[in-house]
């Protein structure tokens, strides 16, 4: 089989030339051919010439592969019908195919595609008695790895569709897609307009990463683990101190709203906006350093408090001894101790700032007060002690007199 029409010439049993108007007919084709499918696949007619021969012309390149029985008459005027049977026998071809192939990629990890490594395989038709035409080799079903099927695509481009009788065909194939690292199968498929089923082949398909690729990974891989080590110890150093900076901010506010006295508040007020500036900073260093000196100025704020307060409890200490056991008016008194009980009250309350501010007034005008009234007292007492001494003069002389002086000396008594 040739894929062209072949001709055969059969002679006949027949002494004579055959006479004119002799014809032939083609009365059966086996095979499971119809009758009126005779004459698409055959052609028969009587080679002219003194040798009585009968031409026939098969389709081999439409006719299936099989076993044909022929039977033909020969019939013309004054000649006997002679009948003539014929065995056709159309050979199936044969093909030779490597049940399984092998396919090497290498995987690009930036761009996903690789490339193929595989030489192209061999398609032989060896019965040497049938050709093939209108070859096709194409994927069927996804590939897989494993049981998951995976994309990509396998490729097959024959050097020709069409194979002669004993003759071969180179098919190179590859593979298309992002295929992941791993060992996969597909499935190729033959086909030929003369094969009466397809021919499938399996294609084994192992997806590496290009070698060059792991040379570059290990390399990133380095430098990131350098680079994340360096940023995780810096990172973690500057949570440390940050974490400290903020509880001395909040140990500062607190603090500062709590504080009573003014000066201790302005200087802790100073030493957390002196924090407060260095919070955002991305150097552990510096936010360290900055709450140590948050912490110092915080320290030496207390202790400066401290001091300024045992100072003031000791001049108000001093206050009292002075004032301690002198008689005095009952008015002088009155204010005295109303200034004397407001110092007391701001010691309590650490309000060092009012307590200086209310000894200092007492002892520059209070003090000046109260020895103004003690003087004007004293002579007041004098005054009327003298006046006393006159009474028991007047006492002696005048008793009603004396009684009506000494009430008047009650009335002006402070």
């Amino acid at each position: 089989r040739t894929g062209a029409p072949e001709t055969l010439l059969i002679p006949l049993d027949a002494r004579d030339a055959l006479p004119a108007g002799a014809r032939v007919t083609l009365l059966e084709a086996t095979h499971g051919l119809p009758p009126v499918a005779y004459d698409a696949y055959f052609q028969v007619d009587l080679t002219p010439g003194g040798e009585p021969r009968v031409r026939l012309t098969a389709d081999t390149a439409q006719l299936p592969p099989g076993q044909y029985s022929l039977r033909l008459r020969v019939e013309g005027p004054g000649l006997a019908a002679l009948n003539v049977a014929l065995q056709l026998t159309l050979a199936a071809p044969s093909v030779n195919t490597p049940e399984r192939l092998s396919l090497h990629t290498e995987r690009n990890l930036i761009f996903g595609r690789g490339t193929s490594a595989a030489a192209p395989f061999v398609l032989r038709e060896t019965s040497g008695l049938a050709r093939l035409t209108d070859l096709r080799v194409q994927q069927v079903g996804a590939l897989v790895m494993g049981d998951t099927p995976i994309v990509g695509t396998l490729t097959a481009t024959p050097d020709a569709t069409d194979i002669a009788p004993g003759g071969a065909v180179g098919i190179a194939y590859g593979v298309d897609g992002k295929l992941p690292a791993g060992k996969a199968t597909g499935t190729l498929r033959v086909t030929a307009r003369e094969l009466h089923e397809p021919i499938d082949v399996r294609v084994d398909i192992d997806t590496r990463i290009a070698s060059w690729w792991i040379v570059v990974l290990v390399a990133v891989g380095v430098l990131l683990g350098y680079l994340t080590r360096e940023v995780l110890v810096r990172y973690g150093a500057r949570q440390d101190a940050l974490g400290a900076a903020q509880a001395e901010f909040a140990a500062l506010q607190q603090a500062e709203r709590n504080a009573e006295d003014r000066e201790f508040r302005a200087l802790l007020r100073k030493a957390r906006d002196a924090l407060e500036s260095k919070l955002g900073s991305r150097d552990a260093q510096v936010i360290a350093q900055a709450a140590t000196a948050a912490r110092e100025a915080r320290a030496a704020a207390i202790a400066g408090l401290v001091a300024r307060h045992d100072q003031s409890s000791q001049r108000f200490a001093d206050l009292q001894t002075t004032l301690r056991g002198r008689p005095m008016p009952q008015a002088v008194s009155a204010r005295v101790n109303e200034r004397l009980d407001a110092i007391h009250l701001a010691l309590r309350d650490q309000r060092v700032d009012d307590a200086d501010a209310g000894l200092a007034d007492f002892e520059q005008r209070g003090l000046l007060e109260f020895r103004r009234a003690w003087a004007v007292w004293q002579l007041d007492a004098t005054e009327a002690l003298k006046r006393v001494g006159q009474l028991g003069d007047l006492v002696d002389v005048e008793p009603k007199a004396a009684t009506q002086a000494l009430s008047a000396l009650q009335t002006e008594a402070p």
